[in-house]
């Protein structure tokens, strides 16, 4: 590495953050834990139906995980209070002679092994961090590594709008399994542009309106990204520019405008929160530094700082 123009921001979030997350975490999984000194703090998962310890976690190490990664090991038991995301796996096998099979609400997946089958929003939400730390790693690697620097950001916009669509798409399987079939949900059904669809989706499950969705600053941040998605797949400008300074920033519109904007969608369903938003919105906020000569011919550097409100 020659020198960090995009620097990730490690751990991810402050001791108070993820002690929040993980308190609020807790209270929606119903785990006991003691409230001891907070080294000491164990947590017990209880099996509901034995009344039998079925795991023990260190509350710090659990605390850890979360400042580090967006999330911890807790966060895969909450998918399944949600009835929309429930107890999804990811199947894998490397032998020929195996066939992997998924099976949801009538929605049926099969493939000939060697091959690997994964949740859309598991892939997705992997693909916009995996982007965003490659986009770092190569531009941070010199000039050599500009090329796949701006491949890999790429990748991470079209992720980050891929997951969007992914979200609604996995209700419309849902509630079409349930026998819905209003003019609406229709409309939902055919609908091809990204904007439209959230307008409908909030119109048909969200006790929030669209116009004050439209008023938020994840809404902002999801259109910026939209901005970007629109110029590189129209290819509306006859080259593609790459400003450093530029990118640091847009790698952060992920945070609100793709985990913020769908934890607003869950939580107006009356829901709580979802492991693979929580990854994305816990994401690594990105800086930008340069290198300059001062007056005395001295090489100095110098950090533009990018504020993210989750």
């Amino acid at each position: 590495m020659e020198f960090e123009f995009l620097v990730q921001n490690t751990p991810n979030l402050s001791i108070k953050e993820a002690e929040y997350n993980l308190d609020s975490l807790l209270k929606l999984l119903g785990v006991e834990e003691n409230k001891e000194n907070i080294q000491k703090r164990m947590i017990r998962r209880i099996n509901s139906d034995t009344g039998e310890v079925r795991s023990i976690y260190k509350y710090t190490e659990l605390r850890k995980q979360i400042r580090n990664q967006g999330i911890c090991d807790l966060h895969e038991f909450l998918d399944n209070l949600d009835p929309v995301f429930d107890f999804q796996f990811a199947p894998s096998t490397t032998s020929s002679s195996i066939k992997s099979k998924i099976e949801w609400e009538g929605y049926t997946f099969e493939f000939q092994g060697p091959c690997k089958i994964a949740p859309s929003e598991w892939e997705l939400s992997s693909d916009i961090e995996f982007y965003k730390d490659e986009t770092c790693i190569e531009f941070n690697s010199g000039l050599e590594g500009f090329e796949l620097g701006a491949r890999n950001y790429r990748g991470y916009i079209f992720s980050s709008l891929a997951l969007v669509d992914a979200y609604i798409n996995r209700h419309i399987k849902y509630y079409s399994s349930k026998g819905m079939n209003t003019d609406l949900f229709n409309e939902l059904k055919d609908s091809k542009k990204i904007e439209e669809r959230i307008d409908l989706f909030v119109q048909l499950f969200c006790d929030i309106k669209f116009d004050d969705l439209k008023q938020t600053k994840e809404w902002d941040y999801f259109k910026k990204i939209q901005t970007l998605r629109n110029n590189i797949i129209h290819a509306i400008e006859p080259y593609f520019g790459y400003s450093l300074k530029e990118i640091s920033a847009n790698l952060n519109y992920s945070i609100l405008g793709v985990g913020g904007l769908l934890k607003i969608l869950q939580t107006s369903q009356g829901k709580h929160t979802l492991k693979f938003i929580e990854k994305i919105r816990n994401s690594a906020k990105i800086d930008f530094q340069w290198r300059y000569t001062d007056k005395n011919g001295e090489i100095k550097i110098k950090r533009k700082y990018n504020k993210i409100s989750r």
